[in-house]
């Protein structure tokens, strides 16, 4: 972890309007920011090196020190769409880069439970934590790495039944579609969020 770390809220903006300037401190000592105007950024030995006008008198400002607490990655969240009474079916195409990791790819949430669809040592899996009670389903066939594979998952409270699936679209698995089924153990409270590469999003 960097003791001081920022980025803003924008990338330009024009003459009158509003630049936010995030900043995360470990430190104890109070942060100092200033406008400077760069000339120069390049970091060769052989080149100008780094040349900055300092606009100081334009804006300049001093404040504590505050430690900004994240969820470390990328991910994307949005609320969730109405679910289906019947079936709830989750899918993605992915291409493994580390297919013997766990990773979420596609999650639902609610208040307490979750329905996550991706990936691990087993090949594609599910996790479905009902309360505090968590089970894990896996297709048993680990994924090919840098393959592109379909990984699919249906809920069916009617039927009472959880599954995941696999079909790898090339590589040494091509055409061979593999699905593991359980029983659930209870029905989730879902519709809160639609998470993407992420199972949950609670700060560090």
């Amino acid at each position: 972890m960097l003791d001081l770390t920022g980025y803003t809220d924008r990338l330009s903006a024009r003459p009158g309007e509003t630049i936010a300037f995030k900043l995360s401190s470990v430190g104890p000592d109070p942060i100092t920011a200033r406008l400077v105007r760069v000339i120069s950024a390049d970091p060769n030995p052989d080149g100008p090196g780094l040349i900055e006008h300092d606009l100081s008198d334009v804006f300049s400002t001093t404040v504590p020190s505050r430690q900004q607490h994240h969820a470390v990655g990328s991910y994307g969240a949005a609320p969730s769409p109405p679910l289906p009474d019947g079936p709830i079916t989750l899918t993605a195409l992915v291409w493994p880069t580390r297919p013997s990791e766990r990773q979420a790819i596609l999650t639902l949430t609610g208040e307490a439970d979750v329905l996550s669809l991706g990936t691990g040592p087993n090949g594609a899996e599910v996790v479905l934590r009902i309360g505090g009670k968590e089970t894990v389903l896996a297709t048993g066939a680990p994924l090919a790495e840098r393959h592109w594979v379909r990984l699919w998952s249906v809920l069916d409270p009617a039927a009472g039944t959880l599954s995941v699936g696999q079909h790898s679209l090339a590589g040494p698995m091509q055409a061979n579609a593999i699905t593991a089924n359980a029983p659930l153990a209870g029905t989730p409270a879902l519709g809160h969020q639609v998470l993407i590469a992420a199972r949950s999003i609670a700060p560090l």
